[in-house]
């Protein structure tokens, strides 16, 4: 059974059992002091109490010393082996007297310290202690010899044993005392023991027992339940209450108050009275002990229910919790293992040594570094780790700034955008650099920062700056030549225009006069013929005039200008309908977006696309045109449709060259070039021109231009 322990109680008794040690030391000492000074009252209190012996007094010290020793838990070797030397010589002061008193021998013991007269001391040999004494020296020495041992751990003390032995034959002398019988029969008669010697053992015996009060016979009294609380009640009116009743009744048989038989009786029904008053107290301790047990078992009973509805709550919790912490340790292996391919991929691009890697703190102390990057700086790693060499010592001066504005970056964003630099290498020479830093993930102390050599780039870029100063030099003597070669075309266009245009007004004019004045003298064939002239002659001038107008186009400065594309498509069209009005031709506008375009120019565009339209529908019983746009991926489409004609989807690449026609002139009138100017103003704006048909069901031309706001 497990026994629970009042601590401030077991301090408390272990400080009466060092009072008790210190008390018999004290009272050996005293009595010592007596013997050497002769002083009475220190050797025997009273003058009619018999002496203690010296050797009893120095016993009591020994003993006193070995118990003060021997009683501490955590006490040191040596204090173990004085306590222990100390019971053995109170061991052997008792056996060695207890032998002389045995086979009545004179071991020159008794006397040894101090001289004693047996007539005063009551005696028959001076100096010798009680045979009592000498056997209760004997239990005590070796009761201290056994006061650290027990039976098994926590289990029984023999010391405790006898001790409650010594203190049953101290306290059958004190009773003698108390009863006036100076010693009970039954033990030895040789000597009596002093009285101070008595109370000396009792208190001897009280600081054994109560050495280690947590174990042995105590354990129960010092325990919190309800023997250990009954013993404490019980114990002390069971040893003093019989013995004062004892001392009143032989005290009242003394005095003549009644006889020894009436003095035994009272004695008999006091024990009764008091063990009753003493076991109805004990009952009702009981009766309160086991209804507040009770009331603790149904308290514990209620707790446990509602512990049991809790723990089926809690289990309900922790499944939850259970399950949602299986979610999250399989998301974390998830991640871990996500983190290792991370890691792998991260541990590939440093080894493979396409880009210089290293790592390093915010002031530029390198703590690694790949293969790529010793490379680029010719410093060994154990350099750079070593702090033989720094990112600033790296650094030249006028590319410092750009390594703060990238820490401050890096301070506000984790990571700073590549910025070109130059690294000093170890050899003293330079290198440039594309650099970009970032934190490394948790950390806002080390960096990674990733270096490329782009020596290879510039060279490059120096090749490709060097070539485009030499190609604009080119260019800008090409365009020299070409403005040169303008200008001469243009003198020569004007001079062909007004070379070839001289005999053609000449022959016009010769061609006109034969047919005002002379027309009734020429035949039918020559009439014929000279017509034929004037048409030719005419037709020559129209191209010679278009040729002008297609060389033109190319020269002619852009005026910007936003231009309402359905109002301009309508007037053109009716212009057109005027020019021919005894033809029905149905020309329908929608709703076309405005352009940001040369005004002119768009005009051009859709006076030739509609009169083509007009043209190549002179054969249709109901001519319809039809001008119209839609939006095609940022641009405005506008078309131009007709259900004339038409044409062969096999030659309409030809359509928009110089002097390319695909119907005959007798058909339909023409020079060849409007389309060309259509095709070379749409490109001028920006856009695409193409063109849809089939032979004999119409055609659509398209011309795109950028939404209305772009500039061209």
């Amino acid at each position: 059974m497990t026994h629970t322990t009042t601590s401030s109680l077991v301090a408390s008794l272990e400080r009466v059992s060092l009072a008790a040690g210190i008390a018999v030391i004290v009272v050996g000492c005293a009595v010592l002091v007596g013997w050497t000074l002769d002083i009475a009252f220190l050797k025997s209190i009273l003058p009619v109490w018999l002496t203690m012996k010296a050797n009893t007094a120095l016993a009591f010290m020994l003993a006193g010393v070995s118990l003060l020793l021997l009683r501490m838990r955590q006490a040191g070797w040596l204090n173990i082996r004085v306590g222990q030397a100390c019971a053995m010589l109170v061991v052997g002061l008792g056996a060695i007297t207890l032998c002389e008193y045995v086979f009545d021998l004179d071991l020159y013991i008794d006397q040894m310290l101090f001289r004693d007269n047996h007539v005063t001391t009551g005696t028959y040999h001076p100096g010798r202690m009680a045979p009592q004494t000498a056997l209760i020296f004997l239990l005590f020495g070796v009761a201290l010899l056994l006061l650290r041992t027990e039976t098994r751990p926590g289990g029984h003390r023999p010391t405790q044993y006898l001790a409650l032995l010594v203190a049953l034959l101290s306290l059958n002398v004190l009773l003698g005392y108390d009863y006036g019988v100076g010693m009970l029969p039954g033990l030895f008669f040789y000597a009596q023991i002093e009285l101070h010697t008595t109370l000396s053992f009792i208190v001897l015996s009280l600081g054994l027992f109560l050495a280690y009060p947590d174990r042995g016979l105590m354990k129960v009294v010092v325990s919190d339940n309800a023997g250990g609380v009954m013993a404490r009640r019980l114990l002390i009116p069971a040893i003093v209450i019989p013995a004062l009743l004892g001392g009143m009744s032989i005290a009242g048989e003394r005095a003549g108050l009644y006889d020894t038989t009436f003095s035994g009786a009272t004695f008999v029904v006091a024990d009764v009275v008091f063990f009753l008053v003493l076991i109805w107290r004990s009952a009702g301790l009981l009766y309160r002990t086991d209804m507040e047990r009770q009331r603790t078992e149904d308290a514990l009973r209620k707790a446990h229910d509602e512990f049991e509805a809790r723990v089926g709550e809690r289990t309900v919790e922790l499944s939850k919790v259970n399950t949602e912490m299986r979610e999250q340790i399989d998301e974390r292996e998830r991640m871990e293992v996500t983190l290792r391919a991370s890691e792998r991929r991260f541990k590939r691009i440093v080894e493979a040594n396409i880009i210089g890697l290293i790592f390093a703190d915010l002031q530029g102390n390198i703590t690694g570094a790949n293969d790529e990057f010793l490379r680029i700086a010719g410093y060994t790693r154990e350099e750079l780790i070593g702090g033989k060499a720094g990112w600033a010592d790296m650094t030249p001066p006028e590319y410092r700034y750009r390594d703060d504005q990238a820490v401050k970056e890096l301070l506000t964003t984790g990571v700073s955008k590549p910025f070109e630099k130059e690294h000093i290498r170890k050899d003293g020479s330079r290198v440039p650099t594309l650099v970009g830093i970032a934190f490394l993930e948790g950390s806002r102390k080390e960096v990674v920062a990733f270096i490329l050599d782009i020596t290879e780039r510039k060279r490059a870029e120096e090749e490709v700056r060097r070539l485009n100063e030499d190609l604009e030099k080119k260019v800008t003597e090409r365009t020299a030549q070409l403005q040169t070669a303008n200008k001469e075309l243009e003198a020569f266009s004007y001079s062909v225009s007004h070379d070839l245009r001289a005999p053609l007004r000449a022959i016009d004019g010769f061609s006109r006069i034969l047919i005002e004045e002379n027309l009734s003298q020429l035949d039918a064939e020559g009439q014929r013929v000279l017509g034929k002239v004037c048409r030719n002659t005419q037709q020559m001038g129209q191209l010679i005039d278009d040729l002008l107008d297609f060389s033109r186009l190319s020269r002619k400065e852009f005026e910007h200008h936003d231009v309402d594309m359905t109002s301009l498509a309508m007037s053109i069209a009716e212009d057109v309908k005027s020019g021919e009005p005894e033809r029905p031709v149905a020309v329908n506008v929608g709703e076309l977006p405005s352009a940001r375009a040369d005004h002119a120019m768009i005009r051009q565009v859709f006076v030739n696309l509609i009169s083509n339209a007009c043209k190549f529908t002179r054969q249709q019983a109901a001519p319809v045109i039809e001008i119209n746009s839609y939006t095609d991926n940022g641009e405005n489409v506008y078309y131009v449709r007709d259900n004339g004609a038409g044409f062969d989807m096999r030659y309409a690449n030809k359509l928009f060259g110089v002097f390319q026609r695909l119907h005959s002139a007798k058909d339909y009138e023409g020079t060849g070039v409007g389309l060309a100017n259509v095709q070379r103003i749409i490109h001028r704006h920006g856009g695409r021109v193409w063109a849809e048909g089939k032979a004999g069901a119409g055609a659509t031309f398209y011309f795109t231009l950028p939404q209305n706001g772009k500039e061209l």
